[in-house]
């Protein structure tokens, strides 16, 4: 496990979809993290489910969504991030207060467990540590971007060279994306 600071790449083929038991415990080492990846087509059948986990405010939050496929992935990823902290902190998923910090990253107040939850179009990933910030993103490759623009845009000149001398420019542009977006997570 790298150390906290550095960055760690993960390239995931194919589901990695975890089946937790309700009265699983779930134990973290001090320097050690670790990070779930689902599909988000091997979650729908949860969605009643993960619904049923959120608060208040949450459930706010996904009703504002104009279509019902990013409803859906609201409900997933924070219905399966309410499962994994209720056994990370071996609490009631449902009845976790989850605040926000003054750049709006979330958090359970008086606890030592961290997290981040990114989504993409089919895909999550969420992130846990104790004791240490982290940040997650998840890019999918079938994501048609003008990566030249937009690394022109918000990349470095040194960056901007790397993508455009890489075997596989989009990939090489996700890398750097993904982890600018964790850094900021």
């Amino acid at each position: 496990m790298p150390l906290p600071g550095r960055s760690l790449i993960v390239y995931c083929e194919g589901p990695l979809v975890a089946a937790l038991d309700s009265s699983a415990s779930l134990e973290l080492t001090r320097n050690g993290a670790h990070l779930w990846f689902s599909r988000l087509a091997d979650l729908e059948h949860r969605i009643p489910s993960f619904a049923s986990l959120l608060d208040d405010e949450e459930r706010t939050r996904a009703e504002r969504f104009r279509f019902g496929t990013d409803r859906e992935r609201f409900i997933i990823g924070h219905g399966l991030l309410r499962e994994l902290l209720g056994n990370y902190l071996g609490m009631a998923p449902n009845a976790i207060t989850i605040a926000r910090g003054p750049f709006g990253k979330p958090f359970v107040e008086g606890t030592r467990l961290r997290f981040n939850l990114s989504d993409t179009k089919d895909a999550l990933v969420i992130a846990f540590a104790n004791d240490h910030e982290l940040g997650a993103d998840i890019e999918t490759m079938t994501r048609t971007v003008d990566h030249v623009a937009v690394g022109e845009h918000y990349f470095t000149a040194e960056e901007v060279a790397g993508i455009a001398e890489a075997v596989d420019g989009k990939r090489r542009f996700l890398e750097l994306w993904t982890r600018k977006e964790a850094v900021l997570k």
